[in-house]
């Protein structure tokens, strides 16, 4: 079932119903990306939203060991000035809650799931343990959909970036999907990063395995020490190595880039940064950059940008950074 519906002011002074409602409807696999970013608007509103959907995840969390029954029917109740769409609502919390929902994928023999998101604000980090034992790091501005049943630990990566430390499950593999990807593992740690048309996977721990998600298509297996690196847009794919404390750097308040376009790096800053960091020309956005990016000093790294590359830092507009060439 898919609730279209606009949230009103007076849902905002209902944070728990308002926080039933999207819980639903983030497991619709028909979701569109504007209602996903009206989702993600309420959940930055208030700490109350948030803390209000968080308390529901938990709760459908701790629901999982429940068998599987159909949904109690609701007491009738006096007519009411609450519009129809709590009672629906509230009928659909019910259906969640014993395990009746729709996972976000097409595939009809993942029946009877469950699907945590994970989010995180700008310039914030998140650790989470999934029940399996397995840990998620996510970086700043990420947002993960995690649902386990019982072939597989799936995660959807919608955007952002996250360190995996996989808990062995050879029954049950771990899938990482996102954009044309998806990346498999039973017992490993590994690191994803998705900006813009690319994907970064670095492995620190174990093997992975990367495949096309239109062809099930293994594109690469990779090992501790290396790197696959997949350009959507330009249709390249590279294997290279990489360090270990090079892919989790960012959990330590660093960003460390070799010889990166530019595009790149601002996508990864603007996920840490308070301002809106924006590329006026292509052209900029395909300069190499190589250093180091703190977290705590973002104006520091604009101003180095603007002393090693030819690029024009402009901050005019309050909350706004507009990088051009020079």
């Amino acid at each position: 079932m898919n609730i279209n519906r606009t949230m009103s002011t007076t849902d905002a002074t209902l944070p728990r119903t308002v926080a039933a409602e999207w819980l639903v409807r983030i497991q619709n696999d028909d979701l569109s990306v504007e209602e996903i970013s009206e989702w993600q608007q309420w959940l930055a509103a208030s700490d109350e939203n948030r803390k209000a959907f968080e308390q529901l995840q938990q709760l459908w969390y701790d629901f999982d060991g429940l068998p599987e029954k159909s949904a109690p029917a609701l007491p009738t109740a006096a007519p009411s000035s609450r519009p129809v769409w709590f009672a629906i609502a509230a009928t659909l919390l019910i259906a969640v809650t014993l395990g009746l929902w729709r996972p976000w994928t097409n595939d009809t023999s993942l029946t009877h799931q469950e699907t945590i998101a994970y989010e995180t604000q700008p310039a914030e980090h998140r650790d989470v343990t999934l029940q399996d034992g397995s840990r998620l790091a996510l970086s700043g501005k990420s947002l993960a959909l995690v649902r386990f049943d019982t072939s597989e630990r799936a995660i959807k990566l919608d955007r952002g970036e996250v360190f995996f430390n996989v808990a062995k499950d050879p029954q049950r593999p771990f899938v990482v999907r996102t954009g044309d990807a998806s990346i498999t593992a039973v017992g490993t740690a590994f690191n994803v990063r998705q900006a813009i048309d690319r994907l970064n996977v670095t492995v620190t721990e174990g093997t992975v395995q990367v495949r096309r998600q239109d062809s099930d298509e293994i594109v690469a297996t990779l090992t501790a020490g290396q790197q696959f690196t997949l350009d959507a847009n330009a249709g390249s794919a590279k294997v290279q190595t990489s360090t270990p404390d090079a892919a989790s750097a960012w959990r330590s308040g660093r960003l460390e880039y070799l010889g990166e376009p530019l595009k790149y790096v601002v996508a990864d800053v603007n996920r840490y940064s308070t301002l809106d960091i924006s590329i006026a020309d292509p052209a900029v956005g395909e300069l190499l950059l190589s250093g180091t990016v703190f977290e705590n000093d973002i104006d520091g790294w604009l101003r180095s940008v603007e002393a090693l590359l030819p690029v024009r830092v402009d901050q005019s507009t309050p909350g706004k950074v507009v990088l051009s060439s020079r």
